[in-house]
């Protein structure tokens, strides 16, 4: 037996598999994308951008507000309030940023009581609840078939969203199809069919102005009224 053949087998007895060492090295050279917070604000000072998304409020973004909504209904989330989650639904539906068909939707699918796979999700909001700035998250289908996978892996290390999920697609904000919509104004419909510019969100240091003439306009109105 070769010298280094006995070496191989003396170690392997004491715990060490060149084999498995190997693919853990392998591994770590392919690791993938693990989009923390580090990994998302390097992007933003990459790109020179706010760190973190400036319509992240469920009254700036509708797909903020659908993934917020959504963690409350069927993620077991603290809820948002009824009344306030019913004005804000009719205020985004009243908008041509509201998803049309159920493909653009932000979605939360799964049993009730079991694992849940979360789509088009916000990625802000997915890092508020999961630590992964992340708009598609899908589960292991069950704890066998998460171990079987795991243990198929060889390593993990501590940054792999792998320990906890079966897939994950990153997103940072500046990659989200709304954020290149929400730079404009809000048209809501006033009663007599026009439109007036009121609410405008456009990028500022609160992330949303308000029409000082047009507000002024509306207050005169209702003052000649009385």
């Amino acid at each position: 037996m070769s010298d280094m053949s006995e070496r191989n087998m003396n170690e392997t007895s004491k715990g060490y598999d060149p084999v498995a060492q190997g693919s853990c090295l392998q591994q770590q050279h392919t690791q993938r994308v693990y989009p923390d917070l580090e990994w998302y604000t390097t992007i933003s000072a990459q790109k020179g951008v706010s760190p973190r998304c400036p319509y992240a409020a469920a009254a700036r973004c509708p797909r903020y507000f659908e993934s917020l909504s959504l963690l409350g209904i069927a993620a077991g989330s603290t809820r948002i309030d009824p009344d306030e989650d019913r004005r804000l639904e009719a205020f985004w539906k009243g908008t041509d940023l509201w998803p049309l068909t159920a493909e653009q939707a932000t979605s939360v699918a799964g049993a009730p009581d079991g694992q849940k796979m979360f789509s088009k999700f916000c990625p802000e909001v997915a890092f508020l609840r999961f630590g992964l700035f992340a708009t598609d998250l899908a589960p292991y289908p069950d704890i066998e078939d998460k171990e079987r996978f795991t243990a198929s892996f060889g390593c993990l290390g501590q940054k792999d969203w792998r320990q906890d999920w079966w897939h994950v697609r990153e997103l940072h904000y500046s990659d989200c199809p709304y954020y290149s919509l929400l730079p404009r104004t809000l048209h809501t419909a006033t009663p007599t069919g026009s439109s007036e510019e009121l609410i405008e969100i456009k990028p500022s240091v609160a992330g949303v102005r308000v029409n000082i003439k047009v507000l002024l306009t509306r207050l005169a109105k209702w003052w000649l009224k009385k």
